[in-house]
């Protein structure tokens, strides 16, 4: 039985579309270096091959395929199973995908998973009759229970996450999936059939190819906004890997395969002071010498691990902060003092770390005052790149069912939603065109900074730091 894997292309005019990958479903300009690899895909294709199916995973984002092109590919495939990863921000483009795919191969099963909060009910099934089934979160476990119950004739009765459509208009949902307690147990994501060395995050650019890791899954925090760990995993839900597993992928599936560097997409990598001090322990022992680079958040590890992840060979970090007014970020569930992110970031510049930080602008309770605060705030900590950003909610999530709740919700037009130029939401003191402003003020302020960290060559940024080692300059 063959199963075919997809995640589509996504444009509008002058920009694309990032999806699976990003736990951020977005567009960026075209001329941007961004392109997530797709890890839920990578593990389900590799759960499969294991099983015995043949696969075909085919990216339609990383490969700059027209819709046209794309459905041709999965019909000259001819596959007896169809999945695609969809989002709510893309789902205008996904729906022409399904439908291009029941028209092309009426009798081939489509399911789909994603981060897409109505595809679970007869409503959905109705307005689809080209799918077959949904998966609810992460899906790699789900979607194999499926196969091998299409490859034996049978229907998806007891497929734990599913929702899937039983004779006609009869819509059946089953029972929650438990996560994958043990992430060691699922194989390394599939690789040998995507362009890898075109998956590349520009942002703090490593030397390249890179090769894009998770070392865990979901987040000990709750962050109201943020998608994945509400609508993939379960929120405060943090999973880790083995240690010893991490570095022998990054040595099999990297460094032997002529990868120059490694970053970590995990939602956030560095937790733990003790589980940090043992991956660097690996790395020394198997002579690691590759710069690598990490999502993080600035305060589930002390200021003292960046000086061992740094000689390590750790050379580029993003640290999520959000706003400069403490308030909003504890109103929003992230449990963050901004005094720790100062300590970090001061910690990182001395052992000549690069930084990302991001923030965004509409979070309840946003001023005129706290968006200001959130301009300063990143002016003042000066990192090498920024990202600002508008607080979108995606549905499913509890920032959202709180905002339609209270009517802070502007707009229900889900190509919207990618917080990248218009607002959807609104507050008591600032409508949408308002934190539109904030937005381009942030950047146009950040651009005229003169404070910020110049591009100096790798090579002078390490003779830098060796000559201030020497003379105990940390």
């Amino acid at each position: 039985m063959k199963v075919l894997i997809g995640n589509s292309p996504w444009y509008r005019p002058d920009y694309y579309g990032v999806r699976a990958g990003s736990r951020w479903p977005h567009f960026e300009r075209n001329d941007a270096r961004y392109y997530p690899y797709p890890f839920f895909m990578g593990h389900a294709a590799s759960l499969l091959e294991q099983d015995g199916f043949e696969v075909r995973i085919l990216d339609g984002v990383v490969e700059k395929m027209t819709e046209d092109a794309f459905l041709s590919r999965i019909a000259a495939e001819a596959p007896d199973l169809v999945f695609l990863e969809v989002s709510t921000p893309s789902w205008t483009t996904d729906e022409r995908i399904i439908e291009g795919v029941g028209y092309s191969l009426p009798d081939v099963p489509i399911i789909l998973g994603g981060i897409h909060a109505f595809m679970y009910d007869e409503v959905f099934f109705a307005s689809r009759p080209e799918v077959a089934a949904t998966l609810r979160g992460e899906y790699e476990m789900a979607l194999l229970d499926a196969a091998r119950r299409l490859r034996d004739g049978r229907d998806l009765a007891g497929v734990l996450g599913s929702v899937w459509r039983s004779g006609g208009n009869t819509v059946v949902c089953e029972k929650p999936r438990p996560l994958v307690a043990d992430l060691d147990s699922l194989p390394w994501p599939h690789r040998s059939q995507l362009p890898m060395g075109s998956y590349i995050d520009g942002l703090l650019e490593l030397p390249q190819p890179s090769l894009q890791m998770w070392a865990s899954r979901g987040c000990p925090h709750q962050c109201t906004f943020c998608a994945w760990p509400q609508l993939m995993y379960a929120p405060g839900n943090y999973r880790m890997r083995d240690p010893e597993e991490v570095v022998a992928e990054m040595i099999k599936d990297g460094r032997d395969k002529g990868f120059k560097s490694v970053y970590f997409d995990d939602d956030v990598f560095n937790v733990g002071d003790r589980r940090m001090k043992r991956f660097v322990e690996l790395l020394a022992r198997e002579e690691w010498t590759l710069p690598w680079g990490i999502m993080a958040r600035a305060d589930t590890c002390s200021e003292t691990m960046y000086d061992k992840m740094r000689d390590a060979g750790l050379e580029v970090v993003k640290f999520g902060v959000e706003s400069g007014d403490q308030a909003l970020i504890d109103g929003c569930g992230k449990r963050l003092d901004l005094s720790r992110v100062k300590r970090a970031v001061k910690a990182c510049k001395q052992l000549g770390i690069r930084i990302h930080l991001t923030f965004m602008f509409g979070l309840p309770g946003e001023t005129p005052e706290t968006a200001r605060k959130t301009i300063d705030l990143a002016l003042e900590l000066s990192p090498d790149t920024v990202q600002f950003s508008l607080a979108t909610p995606f549905p499913g999530s509890a920032f959202y069912e709180k905002l339609e709740r209270s009517g802070y919700l502007v707009s229900k037009d889900w190509s919207l939603y990618d917080g990248y130029s218009r607002a959807v939401v609104r507050t008591d003191a600032m409508g949408p065109g308002d934190l539109e402003e904030a937005l381009r003020t942030a950047y146009f302020e950040w651009e005229k900074n003169d404070n910020r960290p110049s591009r100096r060559p790798r090579w002078l940024k390490k003779i830098r730091r060796a000559t201030g080692r020497l003379f105990g300059v940390r």
